[in-house]
């Protein structure tokens, strides 16, 4: 046998034990969690109405100092409310998915499902990934949220700088929901194209009205 045949055979082997760790490290462990029964439509009506309630009862109390005061941009202040609102929405969403995922990969394999609106299963796996994507949705909630009430402040300002500042998020935003609407028209689909697409005119709408008007000194010298 010839040394490039032995090492051949000893790269074979090298692969299909990598494989089969990594095929065992994905097995299905079977559904560990799931509705008893399918939801019907009223109960996603009525989950999607208390998210959306909760989305505008956060993003208000996040901004609310800006609404306290009746002017700067209103409509991108609205904007960056629900921008606030929704990202905690979906920051605590996906932390509770992460936390749930965490805690049923400590279960044994095959055990039966517990009750719950989502059916979410299990894969053998380090289960610290859960709780990482869980740290992460946590922090990335409070970090964007923070963020976007900071952008009703400026939105709601009068002042010229600060209104720049707005505007040229909602510009960056307004050219992430274009990418959503190409990608749509490519093909693509799901709620990270769709829900950015529906945005996109209240994002151009709020960033002309946003955008800092320049006064013109001979119509203030004529009307003085």
């Amino acid at each position: 046998m010839t040394a490039f045949s032995k090492r051949r055979r000893r790269g074979v082997a090298a692969v299909t034990v990598a494989a089969s760790i990594t095929l065992a490290g994905c097995a299905d462990r079977e559904l560990l969690t799931a509705p008893r029964t399918t939801p019907g439509g009223g109960t996603w009506v009525a989950v999607w109405a208390a998210l959306l309630l909760a989305t505008l009862t956060i993003g208000v109390l996040l901004t609310l100092p800006t609404w306290r005061v009746w002017r700067g941009a209103r409509l991108a202040v609205s904007v960056f409310t629900l921008e606030a609102g929704a990202v905690v929405v979906a920051g605590v969403m996906l932390a509770s998915i992460a936390g749930r995922s965490w805690q049923i990969l400590g279960r044994p394999g095959g055990a039966p499902p517990d009750d719950a609106l989502l059916r979410l299963g299990g894969a053998d796996g380090d289960r610290a990934f859960f709780a990482i994507m869980f740290l992460s949705a946590a922090v990335l909630a409070v970090v964007l949220g923070a963020l976007a009430a900071a952008g009703a402040r400026l939105a709601g300002s009068t002042d010229p700088v600060k209104r720049a500042v707005a505007s040229a998020v909602l510009a960056a935003q307004a050219g992430g929901a274009a990418y959503a609407i190409v990608r749509l028209v490519l093909g693509a689909d799901g709620l990270p194209y769709v829900i950015p697409a529906l945005a996109f005119p209240f994002l151009v709408v709020a960033f002309a009205t946003c955008w800092p008007r320049v006064p013109n000194p001979e119509y203030n010298s004529g009307h003085g």
